[in-house]
């Protein structure tokens, strides 16, 4: 067997195990369900009203993956050549005994302090938008399932009340067989 056959049949065992219990998960979905779509709403405004939460999110992933590091050395890489036409020319200035010179644009920090930020907030607003589509679609979930397992919750109480109702006419119908009888 290879390792798909044999993922599909775990599965298959984990779905027929759950079906065998699926009357006891229904009471812990009901709680999961009662606090998951006001965890959802709080995310969802969190998503909606306080953006910054996500920029330091992704500022934080992107220092910790590398990112970072990895601009300020591609800086400190390119400040030299971007300062190179700027010495030449206060080179050539004191070659030829110019002293009327401009003042040489910093170089230093160029990407740190321009692209950076704006990957940032590229990925920080991505971060934003996944969180709003996940608890948009997780609250649509949320209450599918809630009408799902309402409807369901119903049937089973249903079910128990009609089982106590035949056993009350059962009993009734033995007292009234005893009362007649005589």
């Amino acid at each position: 067997m290879d390792i798909i056959t044999i993922a599909l049949l775990f599965i298959l065992v984990f779905l027929a195990f759950v079906y065998l219990i699926r009357s006891k998960i229904m009471g812990v979905l009901a709680v999961i369900l009662k606090f998951g779509f006001p965890a959802l709403a709080v995310l969802l405004l969190v998503a909606l009203f306080i953006p910054s939460v996500f920029n330091t999110a992704a500022d934080f992933t992107l220092k910790q993956n590398g990112t970072y590091d990895q601009i300020t050395q591609f800086d400190d890489t390119l400040s030299p050549i971007l300062e190179l036409p700027s010495n030449l020319l206060v080179g050539l200035d004191d070659l030829f005994g110019g002293s009327d010179t401009e003042e040489v644009p910093d170089t230093d920090g160029l990407l740190e302090e321009n692209l950076y930020p704006t990957i940032v907030t590229l990925v920080g607003g991505i971060l934003r938008l996944v969180t709003i589509a996940f608890c948009v679609l997780g609250m649509v979930a949320i209450i599918y399932l809630s009408y799902t397992l309402e409807g369901s919750l119903s049937a089973h109480a249903m079910k128990q009340k009609v089982k106590t109702l035949e056993q009350r006419v059962a009993s009734l119908e033995a007292q009234l067989t005893v009362q007649a009888s005589p």
